[in-house]
């Protein structure tokens, strides 16, 4: 508790007891509850029922009115904190319960979430805005008495306005109760301590597009809010692996291990690296070239809307993750007949059980997890918090591939800088003097134009990029998985790669990357920040064919 929440706490109410409505007006004079639901001090409901915090609202002062009873209490101490972090001077008066129950009588009829005409607008403006700029996201964080708003372009974060408290929640309100799908949450209402999914379909400035809503209460105290934007009628553009710009021979791996339709095929990766937009297109080819194939979804919500007759369903995830809600819809989906599933995420023991109920049962699966590479997803599928042991993937045929993938933001064509343009020039030397570890030829490597042009909306990035490592497990390498002996299933991939002339499809996300940095599409800077910088020790161990003396083995040099 801060020193102002403790002095606060520390020295005895005044004496004199609130025991009417009309006895507030002659403390603060045109009052409001700055506790009551999506005002500024808001306080859970629970709380409110033994204390509340009131202002004008037109300054950083406000009262603290407390039953006897529950001075001092958990729930005194909660609103006092609460109003020091937000920078509020405090006095405090008792206060009859008869009064607070008429001021929670009015709370109860905000919990009708009633959406004002302003929220709406205000919520349009941010969709549009955010759309403009090409946002993969909206960031709403709650700081100092206020909401930040920030967007996620092409991997870059860029801020926005800022919001009320009010606002923010009054939009986030306007979202969840009047925009959202109904099977796609758990409650009629917003509720803004609680964390909350959801999912919409909308159009702003003629773009379709979905949103996934999420909240989450932070500490020490208010809640975020994250929307991840598809756009529906460009997502759609995505149709085929040349939109994703692969190299071929990873294009043709993805294809061999999309084809088998038992076993799972697993894409890796963080938040917002571009894993759905590739089963996207791998499942749509997949339904393009197999019509009579009944592929079906279990997404919590679906992000993309998928043609050539994929079924996609809905699931509503609980907060405990029950396992009986996520089974429920599985066996619900098992008796429609599938033959390939696409299930959103492996995040959970429930969804680990699922997952090997399907494979056990003779189905083909694709599905999401959040892991650092190929190797590593054996270990984050036989942790504690999924609980799929390796004697389970380590059998032959139960995993078919694995495609790790990062995101990295691309130059803008019309305003990148030469070496010689670019404003640390010293800094540029050294990143091109680095990337001479992995070819001879930097001529065309560029650099961020920091002041952007017209084209990018004054960023200097154009666009995003992908780059991919991507693996089929064959019985070497999952031995040496269940020895957990890295070195061997890489040295194993390297074998079957060369003997099969796969080509750079051997290699790994940084070599990728580092063919992108060569094409002039990525800046070196932007590729050193996601992984460090280049030295001999780090293309080492991230590379598979990179050896001092002779550079990579394929393309780079």
């Amino acid at each position: 508790m801060n020193a102002i929440a403790a002095k606060a706490v520390t020295t005895t109410p005044r004496m004199n007891t609130m025991r009417t409505k009309e006895d507030l007006g002659t403390i603060v004079p045109d009052w409001k509850d700055l506790a009551a639901l999506g005002r500024e001090l808001e306080l859970p409901l629970e709380t409110r029922k033994n204390v509340t915090l009131i202002g004008s609202g037109q300054n950083k002062q406000c009262v603290v009115l407390v039953t006897r009873d529950r001075y001092p209490s958990l729930d005194y101490f909660k609103a006092c904190d609460r109003a020091a972090k937000a920078g509020f001077v405090i006095v405090r008066h008792f206060v009859e319960r008869s009064v607070l129950n008429l001021l929670l009588s009015q709370k109860v009829q905000d919990t009708e979430q009633v959406v004002t005409q302003d929220h709406q607008i205000l919520f349009n403006t941010l969709m549009e805005e955010a759309l403009e700029k090409g946002a993969s996201d909206i960031l709403l964080n709650q700081k100092d008495g206020r909401f930040e708003s920030c967007f996620d372009v092409n991997t870059l974060v860029t801020k926005g306005q800022d919001y009320s408290i009010e606002e923010g929640h009054g939009m986030m309100r306007h979202l969840y109760q009047n925009l959202a799908d109904d099977d796609s949450v758990d409650s009629s209402y917003f509720k803004p301590d609680t964390a909350q999914v959801a999912a919409a379909d909308n159009s702003w400035s003629g773009h379709l597009t979905r949103i996934r809503f999420q909240s989450k209460p932070s500490f020490p105290s208010g809640t975020d809010f994250a929307l991840r934007l598809l756009r529906m009628s460009e997502a759609n553009g995505f149709s085929d692996y040349n939109d994703l710009y692969l190299p071929p021979q990873q294009v043709a791996l993805i294809r061999r291990v999309m084809k088998r339709n038992t076993g799972a095929v697993l894409f890796l990766g963080a938040t917002s690296s571009g894993k759905t937009t590739s089963i996207k297109v791998s499942l749509e080819e997949k339904a393009r070239n197999n019509p009579e194939m009944v592929i079906r979804t279990l997404e919590a919500p679906p992000e993309y809307i998928m043609g050539y007759g994929i079924r996609q369903h809905a699931v509503r995830e609980t907060k405990s993750g029950d396992l009986h809600v996520m089974a429920d819809e599985v066996k619900e989906m098992m008796r429609m007949n599938p033959k390939y599933m696409f299930l959103g995420e492996i995040r959970g023991v429930e969804t680990g059980v699922l997952c090997v109920d399907m494979l056990q049962s003779g189905h083909g699966l694709v599905s999401t997890l959040h892991t650092t590479g190929p190797f590593q997803a054996f270990d984050r599928l036989a942790s504690r918090s999924i609980g799929v042991t390796k004697d389970i993937t380590t059998l032959q045929g139960n995993v078919n591939g694995l495609i790790y993938q990062r995101r990295l933001p691309t130059l803008c064509h019309h305003c990148r800088l030469s070496v010689k343009q670019a404003p640390s020039e010293q800094l540029s030397h050294e990143a091109l003097d680095r990337m001479s570890l992995v070819s001879k030829n930097t001529e065309t490597v560029f650099f961020q134009n920091p002041d952007g042009c017209e084209e990018c909306g004054f960023t200097g990035v154009g666009g995003s990029r992908v780059a991919m490592n991507a693996v089929q497990p064959n019985t070497a390498m999952l031995k040496a998985v269940k020895e957990n002996d890295m070195e061997a299933f890489d040295h194993h991939w390297v074998k079957r790669c060369t003997a099969s002339g796969w080509g750079d499809a051997v290699e790994t996300d940084l070599y990728h990357a580092l063919q992108l940095v060569l094409q002039g599409e990525v800046s070196p800077l932007v590729l050193e920040e996601e992984y460090s910088d280049l030295d001999p020790t780090m293309l080492t161990e991230q590379c598979r064919t990179w050896t001092e003396e002779k550079r990579f083995a394929y393309g780079l040099n």
